[in-house]
């Protein structure tokens, strides 16, 4: 550890992989023999929600207990303090040979890996500013769209709901075991053996590999095997194996180093196959861009003719598309080797969101996909849905035609839809036309009108997407659409307890949402804005004081 500031404690969570590291104890240092510190201990955290095999320790210090003698404050911390030691025992199992075992941290809540510091009666809290990777990549995420639990730092929600005195002050780097090779001899990156590893042949015999099969290793297929692990995970001749060996080519990546810990865990990248009498066309929704696919297709009717045709989409125009057929199987690898060192990153991915990628023109049958994998631009690790049927637009469930409101109240209604063949969860509800609002995730939508007469109001129209299929449906009929009537007398500004009526009650009830954390107004917040200015406070009550007992006017309708 190194700062500048006087700390008085820490709550750190950290992380491992408890099927090849187990936790033997851990060790105070400087906080005791240097700080005297007054309290240390670590004990057992949630083992699930960093992953698979993840295991997660609480560590929690203080300066002082404030019950008897006063334990000072860190004032100053050299560079390179230790604050606490970890003891290991690695696994014997020959599947972590030549691995590296990241120990990281992780936030399961706000409230995770924070320092206090400054004086006694000006104290600070000091959420994550930076979060780096064994390797000294910047992997923090403040928006991380997973929500927690993240290993890229506290999220902005945390500090945009703390005090004045919680402030990003603290940077955080991950570490890790690094399991030693069983074998003396490390061939990584030298796939063609020559004694020169992370050149351009290595980069061809890997492809040709990827493309050919076994064929390619005319040297020793054992050793030029394993020299494909090029990201040290254990899985040998992957495609982020060889989109890392494109990136240490390059220069961006170093060789012998160990891959980035920001995956894209727990995000919806799909790709989906869409036939037509003639062809198929690979469409993919990544929620990253990407720096390289591998695509294993069941193609026996390619062998015998000649004239299939593949081409690519804009989308990955820039990229590079090999393919092969042998053995009844059509193998496609895209990727880029950039020419120049200093050339654009971005020119070297396929871009993140909805795109079409290529096209398969053929006779006979369709190509069935039996593999198709993913790397990030550095190699990151992908999560992949593929769907290889024929994709149908998504439809909504049974819905009624019309829908009456609740006695003072407003109208609600829990909308359902189905996708054939695909993946239900990425559906998403959008309100094509008229009021209300719907969650994009469980389609329930509601709707509160004010000041309302009675009869046919309003018509709702809602679609539902797919990543394929977005709103608006080309065929209208795929829209639920349904007409909104008010029969009930609908709510009044100032209702705020929803029993038809305006009177004392009301502005009790105002009182009590403001003042004591109370329920919101019924059956939105809305009837408690009496003046219509988009804010409940005590304008509004003075307002209604003023209606019920001083002659005011009556609460405005929007």
């Amino acid at each position: 550890m190194a700062g500048s500031e006087p700390i008085a404690g820490f709550d750190f969570l950290i992380g491992y992989n408890s099927m090849a590291l187990a936790l033997m104890g851990m060790e105070p240092k400087a906080i005791v023999d240097d700080w005297s510190w007054e309290y240390f201990t670590y004990g057992l955290g949630d083992t699930s929600d960093c992953g698979p095999s993840c295991r997660i320790k609480r560590v929690v210090a203080i300066a002082d207990l404030n019950d008897g003698n006063y334990h000072s404050y860190a004032d100053s911390i050299v560079d390179s303090s230790i604050l606490f030691n970890m003891h290991f025992r690695v696994t014997n199992d020959m599947t972590y040979d030549c691995t590296f075992l990241p120990i990281n941290f992780w936030w399961l809540d706000c409230g995770d890996n924070t320092v206090a510091y400054g004086q006694p009666t000006d104290p600070y809290l000091a959420l994550s500013r930076r979060v780096y990777n064994v390797e000294g990549y910047d992997i923090t995420d403040e928006d991380y769209a997973g929500g927690f639990p993240t290993p890229y730092g506290a999220l902005q929600i945390c500090l945009d709901t703390a005090s004045d005195n919680t402030v990003r002050f603290s940077d955080f780097w991950n570490g890790g075991v690094d399991v030693i090779c069983f074998d003396t001899i490390d061939n990584r990156g030298d796939v063609n053996l020559n004694a020169i590893a992370y050149e351009i042949a290595d980069y061809v015999v890997f492809l040709n590999y990827l493309l050919y099969g076994p064929l390619a290793f005319t040297i020793s297929l054992e050793g030029q095997y394993r020299a494909t692990d090029i990201n040290a995970d254990s899985q040998f001749a992957t495609i982020n194996d060889f989109v890392y060996l494109e990136r240490v080519i390059e220069g961006i990546m170093l060789p012998y180093s160990r891959p980035p810990e920001k995956a894209f865990p727990n995000t919806s990248n799909l790709i989906s196959f869409l036939e037509t009498d003639t062809s198929i066309i690979c469409s993919v929704s990544f929620e990253d861009s990407i720096g390289g696919m591998y695509l294993c297709f069941y193609a026996p009717d390619l062998q015998s003719y000649e004239d299939y045709e593949i081409a690519k989409f804009p989308a990955i125009e820039h990229m590079q598309l090999g393919y092969n057929t042998h053995d009844d199987s059509l193998i496609m690898v895209i990727s880029k080797l950039r020419s120049h060192p200093d050339s654009i990153g971005l020119s070297a991915t396929i871009a993140a969101g909805i795109n079409n990628l290529f096209e398969i023109s053929y006779t006979g049958n369709a190509p069935l996909i039996m593999h198709a994998s993913a790397a990030g631009y550095l190699a990151e690790y992908v999560n992949l849905a593929v769907t290889a049927e024929m994709v149908y637009a998504p439809t909504i469930a049974d819905h009624p035609e019309q829908l009456v409101n609740e006695t003072h109240g407003g109208f609600q209604w829990d909308f359902d839809a189905v996708i054939p063949n695909g993946y239900p969860e990425f559906l998403s509800f959008e309100i094509a036309r008229g009021p209300g609002t719907i969650d994009p995730v469980t389609g329930a939508w509601y709707y509160v009108p004010l000041c309302v007469e009675t009869g046919v109001i309003d018509t709702l129209e809602i679609c539902v997407s797919y990543p394929f299929f977005p709103c608006p449906q080309a065929d209208p009929a795929l829209h639920a659409v349904v007409q909104l009537n008010v029969n009930q007398p609908s709510p009044l500004p100032g209702d705020t307890d929803y029993d038809g009526e305006i009177e004392l009650a009301d502005i009790v009830y105002i009182i009590t949402y403001i003042y004591s954390s109370g329920p919101e107004p019924l059956p939105a917040r809305a009837v408690s804005d009496v003046n219509q200015d988009n804010l409940v406070n005590l304008i509004d009550i003075l307002y209604l004081i003023d209606y019920l007992y001083l002659y005011g006017p009556e609460p405005q309708c929007p």
